[in-house]
């Protein structure tokens, strides 16, 4: 076993390597941050995944072009590791003992590369990539060409099925990547036209064989052209929509909402039906509490993403707080007969009731939930939150609120954005502005108040504008009334 072993090493010595990096440096991501340790998905590891190299397009247009490289060796979760370092075993394996491990490293490097080229491109500035899939899907395109050239079976011995097999495994897996917008679908189609026009050349580098060598060094040749093009695009994106909409992200995690809605605007224009942007464009509108803008806008999203329920709860709660109680009432309809089987879940059920003011049902479910789940601190907060805001005064009770939210904010240890801005709503309600203030500042110093900056803000200037005018109130009331008193006239006295 241990001679196999040794052999398989000398064999494929590149594959076995790159696996053993990825482990190794995902080791070292689970001791910068424990979350990594998570088996699925890692909801708040993006800033980790930059400080250690992901592509993120904003940094790498101001300079750090390394990550267009080493992004490709990080891993976002234990499941997203584990895949690729398997599909890299079961299709590395073979391939390097096909190109050998010289030819192999570099089809893996130009794969890598225009994945990532083509992610600088074509995804969203927002995004965070990381993940060897890109190059994983160029070995692919590598297999890919030798199936098609190699139809007497001299490198790969398999059957008219097992080919086809491999076409439609394939054609799957870039569908997969099509509906699951967490996948990187862009790096994943790049790395493949990547890899298998380098295994064009190489194949036409065989003795024997009947593909002109010209035509391989063409082919070569114009993936050179085309890697150079996209890069030269990629880098220099301030004519194009993408640079709109970094730039329109930059001036919401600045919390100018102004700047903000200009940038998305003219970035719709130019990346028309651009989810990213839709998006972004949306929750500006809503946290300034555009709410008609907002309705057209996530209106747009449930088109263009119908099985993404959280714009569905958008547009309802836009349509609500605009006053439309008519398109909220027909489009509840619609929700209930779309996600059928989800309404059946009370927490949904309730989320969505409190978005359409349908107030009393929804504290009904919340209330009955939290008699299961006391500490449950999203419930706290959702409750919370409701009896604040409900359109129907009779439903409000701020003491109440003022329970639930303290809850929220102590089990999440005062870490939320969110439940501390709830917090702060609720102190203020009952009249206690400073401590509304502090609050609201604590809010927006936690780690996730980027993705609510402009709400924050506009609430923190709301409750410092009320204590001004309470300051000012005070003392007009407390000022003594003062009469001008008239000066004496002076003498002066005479000397001598």
């Amino acid at each position: 076993m241990f001679q196999s072993y040794l052999r398989s090493i000398q064999e494929i010595p590149v594959t076995l390597g790159l696996i053993v990096i990825h482990s190794v440096l995902y080791l070292l991501l689970m001791n910068a941050d424990p979350s990594f340790a998570s088996l699925w998905m890692v909801s708040d590891g993006s800033e980790t995944l930059k400080q250690f190299g992901a592509q993120y397009n904003p940094a790498v247009w101001e300079g750090e072009y390394y990550r267009l490289f080493f992004c490709a060796f990080l891993h976002g979760n234990l499941v997203h590791l584990i895949l690729n370092n398997l599909g890299l075993y079961v299709l590395g394996r073979l391939v390097e003992r096909l190109l050998g491990s010289k030819y192999f490293f570099m089809l893996y490097l130009i794969s890598l590369y225009g994945g990532s080229v083509a992610s600088l491109l074509w995804t969203s500035p927002l995004a965070v990539s990381v993940g060897a899939s890109g190059a994983i899907y160029g070995i692919a395109g590598a297999l890919m060409i030798f199936l098609i050239f190699d139809l007497e079976g001299d490198f790969v011995m398999t059957s008219a099925g097992g080919r086809l097999f491999f076409f439609v495994l394939i054609a799957f897996n870039f569908a997969l990547g099509e509906w699951f917008e967490v996948i990187n679908d862009t790096a994943h189609i790049g790395g493949f036209v990547a890899g298998a026009a380098f295994t064009v050349f190489f194949w036409s580098r065989i003795p024997g064989r009947s593909f002109p060598n010209w035509l391989g060094q063409a082919v070569l040749l114009a993936l050179i052209f085309v890697l150079g093009g996209i890069t030269y695009r990629g880098l220099h994106p301030e004519k194009g929509g993408m640079w709109q909409l970094y730039k329109g992200a930059k001036a919401f995690e600045a919390g100018d909402a102004k700047g903000a809605k200009e940038h998305l605007l003219l970035a719709s224009k130019q990346k028309k039906g651009d989810k990213h942007t839709l998006d972004l464009l949306g929750r500006v509108y809503v946290q300034t509490e555009a709410w008609r803008e907002a309705a057209g806008v996530f209106a747009k999203l449930t088109k263009l993403s119908p099985s993404r329920w959280s714009y569905w709860l958008q547009r309802l709660t836009a349509l609500a707080e605009a006053g439309d109680k008519v398109g909220t009432k027909e489009l509840m309809k619609t929700i209930r007969k779309r996600f059928k089987s989800e309404f059946r879940n009370d927490t949904f059920r309730a989320l969505f009731l409190a978005a359409a003011q349908e107030v009393r049902p929804a504290i009904q479910i919340y209330q009955q939930l939290l008699e299961e789940h006391p500490k449950d601190a999203n419930l706290n907060n959702n409750l919370s939150w409701l009896l604040l805001t409900a359109h129907d005064k009779k439903y409000r009770n701020v003491p109440m609120a003022l329970r639930y939210a303290k809850m929220a904010v102590r089990q999440s240890h005062g870490k939320i954005a969110a439940y501390l801005d709830t917090l702060a709503r609720a102190y203020f309600e009952l009249g206690d502005i400073k401590r509304a203030i502090e609050t609201e500042e604590k809010a927006l110093s936690a780690y996730d108040a980027r993705s609510q900056i402009l709400h924050l803000k506009r609430q923190l200037g709301k409750f410092k504008k009320a204590l001004t005018k309470k300051a000012k109130k005070a003392g007009a009331v407390t000022k003594p009334a003062t009469r001008p008193v008239k000066a004496r006239p002076t003498t002066k006295k005479a000397t001598q």
